[in-house]
C-alpha cells in the first residue's frame, strides 16, 4: 500500500516503516483503512467527479487520530501528507460542509446506532437516498468480515 501512495509524492515520514503503525492503521476498524475506503466510497456517491486526491484525503483523513489518538488529528496530519485537500487539515476543527470529504466522513457515523446525534441531516443534498445507506450499513460489518477472511486467504 506505502508504494501505492508513494506515487503521489506524499512524503510519507520514515517513521510509518519503522514502527509499524501504517500496518495497525490498515486493521484498526474504527478510524482506520475501512473508514478511510467507506468515506471515499460515500465521497464518490455523493460526488461522483471527485478527484483522486480527494479519494486519497478520504483514505488517510483518520490516520493520525487513529494511530496516535492525538489531538488536533487533523491539522497534525499534515505532517505525514502534506498534499492532500486543504479540506482534509480542518476536517475536525473547521469543517467546510461543502467539501465531498466532510460530508462523507459525517455520513459514515452511520455505522454507529447514535449516528442521528452527530450527523445533520440538512447539509446533505435531498437527493441523498438514507433508506439506501441504512440498508448497507445494516450489512456493512457482516460483509467487511467476510471480505477480510477472503483476503487473508489469498495475501
Amino acid at each position: 500500500m506505502i508504494e501505492k501512495l508513494k506515487k503521489f509524492n506524499l512524503k510519507i515520514p520514515k517513521e510509518i516503516y519503522k514502527i509499524k503503525k501504517f500496518d495497525y492503521w490498515k486493521e484498526e476498524k474504527t478510524h482506520g483503512l475501512i473508514h478511510g475506503y467507506m468515506t471515499a466510497f460515500i465521497a464518490n456517491i455523493y460526488c461522483p467527479q471527485i478527484n483522486q486526491k480527494t479519494i486519497l484525503s478520504c483514505l488517510l483523513h483518520d490516520y493520525v487520530k487513529c494511530v496516535y489518538s492525538t489531538e488536533p488529528h487533523d491539522e497534525l496530519l499534515k505532517l505525514f501528507f502534506s498534499n492532500l485537500d486543504e479540506e482534509t487539515y480542518s476536517h475536525a476543527t473547521n469543517p467546510n460542509p461543502k467539501h465531498p470529504l466532510i460530508i462523507a466522513d459525517r455520513v459514515e457515523l452511520m455505522r454507529f446506532k447514535d449516528y442521528e446525534l452527530w450527523l445533520d441531516k440538512s447539509m446533505l443534498d435531498k437527493s441523498f437516498n438514507f433508506n439506501k445507506l441504512k440498508l448497507f450499513y445494516k450489512k456493512r460489518d457482516e460483509i467487511i468480515e467476510i471480505v477480510e477472511k477472503k483476503l487473508k486467504n489469498v495475501i
